[in-house]
């Protein structure tokens, strides 16, 4: 159960990512000069992506989707999402991530 739901959560991400490439709203955190990046349409892409295949692991991981992959595998690219998340989370300790002020 929590794999699918990880996974919904996962597309649902990737999903805004493809919107935001297409109609140029991307969520980024804004300075008094303005957004402090403008990420191209090809590297919001990008995102969805990797969000895309993110979730694909997840489902790997809970044995809903290749069923033939190596549980060591599947077991390694989540614990990499989960470094990946987490380095996110905690973010450039000045505008993203808990660290932020």
């Amino acid at each position: 159960m929590i794999g699918i739901l990880l996974a919904v959560v996962f597309s649902i991400l990737g999903i805004f990512h493809v919107v935001w490439a297409f109609r140029g709203l991307p969520a980024v955190p804004v300075v008094p000069d303005g957004p402090i990046l403008r990420p191209s349409r090809l590297a919001t892409l990008a995102v969805a992506a990797a969000l895309a295949s993110a979730a694909l692991v997840v489902l790997a991981r809970a044995d809903l989707f290749l069923r033939s992959a190596p549980r060591t595998i599947t077991t390694l690219a989540c614990s990499a999402l989960g470094a990946v998340f987490v380095l996110r989370a905690m973010g450039d300790f000045r505008l993203v991530g808990f660290s932020s002020a």
